[in-house]
This record gives structure tokens, sequence and C-alpha cells, in this order.
């Protein structure tokens, strides 16, 4: 039976993934012929389709069984907010995964992420199949922490002009403007804001310098 449209989509989508990580085909179990025969062939039949798919979730569960004690003790439920901002996922994602109550297995996109920040925060053994991802990813996290830095001295940039309003600003002068003291109630978050992005700024920077580059 020939397979429908909707199946024809989930057999690309696999296709696709195994073609983007060659090392996942293995770890479902293919051997080179099969690899081969299927990759080759046109589509599977329905029946290798199914087999296929559920080979792929097997090896899905699996990595999230593998990670899931590593990321419960570094990361937890406090740590999560902050740990998906760095993996660009939403917090929710990390606490189902640490309590198990996803709806669905996370998808290799995501799996990857989490491991390859693990792998630099606390030498967690990265998959095969994520080794070559790593270096794009901190590339990536690289040319983040530059955008990140220009805004922060961009911000650092507007306090001589709140300091000069500090220096002619005078309290008992009711007619003065509004927003005037507004900018000058505003300079200790200013401080404090650029203060915390140089600190977070330092310490991705030292995970970066300690795993990424030998130094």
């Amino acid at each position: 039976m020939e397979l429908t449209t909707p199946q024809k989509g989930k057999w690309k989508r696999l296709k696709a993934e195994i073609i983007k990580r060659p090392f996942i085909a293995y770890s479902m179990g293919l051997s080179p012929k099969d690899i081969e025969r299927l990759f080759l062939g046109g589509y599977p039949t329905l029946k290798e389709l199914d087999e296929l798919l559920a080979k792929m979730l097997e090896v899905r569960e699996a990595k999230i069984e593998r990670l899931r004690p590593v990321l419960t003790r570094v990361v937890g439920h406090r740590g999560s907010a902050q740990f998906a901002a760095k993996i660009h996922t939403d917090s929710m994602s990390i606490k189902y995964i640490i309590d198990k109550r996803y709806k669905s297995v996370p998808s290799h996109d995501l799996i990857s992420r989490i491991e390859i920040y693990l792998y630099y925060l606390c030498d967690f053994e990265l998959s095969l199949e994520y080794q070559t991802e790593a270096k794009l990813f901190f590339s990536g996290k690289i040319e983040e922490l530059s955008l990140k830095a220009s805004k922060v001295s961009a911000s650092i940039n507007t306090l001589p002009g709140y300091l000069e309003k500090i220096k002619v600003f005078d309290k008992k002068n009711t007619s003065q403007h509004y927003g005037d003291k507004y900018a000058i109630g505003s300079l200790t978050y200013h401080l404090d804001k650029a203060i915390e992005d140089l600190q977070e700024m330092r310490l991705e920077v030292e995970i970066i310098l300690e795993n990424l580059i030998d130094v």
C-alpha cells in the first residue's frame, strides 16, 4: 500500500533528521545495507515507517533518561529559567524533562542543546550524534555575547547623562521637569542591570574559554 501524503511527510522529516545526524541511524540499529536501501529506494513501506519512527522515539527517550539525573542535579527547578534562556527554549520544557511530565518526547534539536550545555558545564559525556554541533552552538553563543556587549556598552554610555542631571538637579525646585526626576531615579537601575549583564557575560566567557578554546 502506498504511503499517504501525511505519512510521506513523516518519512521526509525522519530522513532529514538522519541526514543531519547520521549516527542516529546506527543508534536505531540500522545496518549500512538498511540505510542504503531506505535512502536510495524511495519510500519505505508503512510497516517499515512505523518501525523506524518507533526506533527514533526509543533513541530520544533513552537520551532523555540519560541526561535527566544530571539536569536535575546541575540545573534543577530553580535554575531552569536561566538554563532554558541559554539554550533558547522555555523553562517549562526543562521542568517537564526533570519531572518526566512532557506530553511528547523532546526533539533531537532540544536534546542536543541540553547535552551540549551540560557537556561544557559539568563534563557530561556528549552523544556521538551531537559532536559536530557543539562548536557550531558555541560559535552562536559568541555572536550573542558580542551583541550583548554592544548593548551593555550603549547602556553604560547613557550614565554620564544621568549623572549630569544629578549635578544640576535641585530637589527644592518643584518646577523642575518630572522627566528629570524619573531619569535620575532610574540611574541605580541602569547601573545594577549593567553589572548583572556583565557578570552573566563573564560566566559565559569563562565556560567558552575553559572548554571550547585551548588556552
